[in-house]
């Protein structure tokens, strides 16, 4: 049986319940002005997902729609669906024990880690030489401030030890 193409033009697309074109293999939507009205009215405060659902159109012809007419979702709104949505996160991780979160006294490498007396091998000392090189070209303020820290700290030290003065007559 050969494929039969389906004839071209603007027809009443009974499952989406609106008039829609095909032209070559594409399908190209007719917005009503109903629709165009519930847009703009509802845009700035709803989902997307649930006013694509009550438009029957697709996430990316909404999109394309609402930027086509320059609307914007409401930052107040916004920020509070965020909000909203960041606690029911943090609720169902705190549910759940958070799985993916490190639990106290938990180490992802116990026998890499550094121990104290734990010596570097000579390649491992060269990279984290190299590495501090390359760290301080890159930030040279950073690294200057640090070095003045250290010695100021290192002359406070000094100036607080009290030399040992031998005692007379013995």
């Amino acid at each position: 049986m050969a494929y039969t193409r389906k004839p071209q033009g603007v027809a009443y697309h009974p499952s989406r319940g609106r008039l829609m074109e095909l032209k070559d293999y594409g399908l190209r939507i007719y917005w009503s002005p109903d629709m165009l009205d519930y847009l703009r009215r509802h845009y700035a405060t709803t989902l997307n997902d649930e006013l694509a659902g009550c438009l029957n159109v697709s996430m990316s012809t909404l999109h394309r729609k609402a930027r086509q007419l320059g609307l914007k979702k409401n930052a107040e709104w916004l920020a509070k669906v965020w909000e909203e949505r960041r606690l029911m996160a943090h609720a169902v991780n705190r549910r759940n024990g958070a799985p993916h979160a490190w639990g106290k006294g938990q180490h992802a490498n116990p026998a890499g880690e550094y121990k104290p007396g734990h010596r570097l091998t000579p390649e491992q000392e060269a990279r984290r030489r190299e590495s501090m090189r390359r760290w301080h070209l890159l930030h040279p303020d950073v690294a200057r401030a640090s070095g003045l820290k250290a010695w100021e700290t290192r002359r406070k030290k000094q100036a607080e030890r009290v030399p040992e003065t031998p005692e007379a007559g013995t």
